[in-house]
């Protein structure tokens, strides 16, 4: 009995002091800012506020929603730039040897995609950072991102190398 007694005592308490039954105070203070309070200020003016109730929606369950996510049907649209060598750049001699390549790519690709690189239309690895030397000449660095057999975007830079010739 003593402990029935007891628990339905907290329960109440607890009951009483839960937030649904608050009340909330509005007061303004002597420096004129307005402070909303559960516990007022002694002493100063005070104003219930009637609070409404907290909307709450229930939760949906997520096996009960049929989703299902839309097929891409348009390929990825990239842009690629060949920063170096730029279009149009001539190399002389020495600098001819080393040429450096520098391809930015948007946006990222993903497994599915290949990506070729190729000068003067003999593939190179994607992964080459320097040109082997070049001879005399024209040569086009061309890029292209393939999905199967099927060529997305590509571009094209177009350098020069100049050379000393034995009969100059």
């Amino acid at each position: 009995m003593r402990y029935t007694k007891a628990f339905f005592l907290i329960s109440a308490a607890l009951a009483i002091a839960s937030p649904s039954n608050a009340e909330v105070f509005k007061q303004t203070m002597p420096d004129g800012s307005v402070v909303f309070t559960d516990q007022p200020v002694e002493g100063q003016a005070r104003e219930k506020v009637d609070l409404k109730p907290v909307a709450t929606i229930p939760a949906i369950d997520p096996s009960s929603v049929d989703y299902t996510p839309p097929e891409q049907t348009k390929e990825m649209d990239f842009n690629i730039s060949i920063n170096s060598p730029s279009n149009g750049k001539t190399f002389r001699n020495a600098e001819a040897d080393s040429i450096s390549v520098l391809v930015a790519i948007l946006p990222k690709t993903s497994s599915k995609h290949k990506i070729k690189m190729r000068i003067d239309g003999q593939e190179i690895s994607p992964q080459t950072r320097t040109l082997p030397p070049q001879n005399r000449g024209e040569h086009t660095l061309t890029v292209e991102i393939l999905r199967g057999s099927k060529v997305l975007s590509s571009a094209s830079s177009t350098f020069f190398v100049h050379r000393y010739s034995a009969k100059h």
